[in-house]
């Protein structure tokens, strides 16, 4: 497996393994689905997004998706 670099792709590969739709997870962090479709396709992750994910996944560990 390759190296996760980016906030972006370590929130993407944790979606992944939770199995959990694009519109689940809009839902959750209070976005439209299209946000994570562009998320997938490479756009970034502002501050406010990063912060209502946080929220939205108590379980995400903290740590590893900001190193």
């Amino acid at each position: 497996m390759e190296p996760i670099f980016s906030i972006r792709e370590r929130f993407l590969a944790f979606l992944k393994q939770k199995g959990e739709s694009d519109r689940e997870t809009a839902r959750k962090i209070g976005v439209a689905h299209t946000y994570v479709a562009h998320l997938r396709k490479g756009s970034t992750m502002g501050t406010d997004k990063l912060e209502k994910i946080l929220h939205a996944y108590p379980e995400l560990n903290r740590l590893w998706l900001l190193e």
